[in-house]
């Protein structure tokens, strides 16, 4: 009896230690794919930031070859590209924040 008992206990520590070794491990991973997340959200706000400045370059290009709608059109991409960089930097402040979080 007093054996049956002993060994239900060392069970139970075993499964309370599997447990919390495998939610650690599961913490670490989020924490990671936060990470990485937020960094993936940086380039991409980086790369709509090189699109813009390449389409204001294309649209004075337009506007001197006298071309106003193309030139129009160009000043709208980049706008919405800004307005794409700008989200992507907020959803990347956002994964930090969450990543920030997950450390606690």
């Amino acid at each position: 009896m007093r054996l049956g008992v002993l060994i239900l206990v060392c069970v139970g520590l075993a499964l309370i230690w599997v447990a919390v070794k495998a939610e650690q491990k599961s913490t670490f991973l989020s924490q990671k794919w936060a990470s990485q997340m937020a960094e993936y959200c940086e380039d991409l706000a980086d790369s709509f930031e090189r699109l813009e400045s390449q389409f204001k370059v294309l649209a004075k290009q337009y506007r001197q070859a006298k071309q106003r709608r193309l030139a129009e059109i160009c000043e709208q991409l980049a706008d919405e590209h800004d307005q794409v960089a700008d989200r992507l930097n907020e959803l990347r402040k956002a994964y930090e924040k969450l990543e920030k979080e997950l450390k606690r």
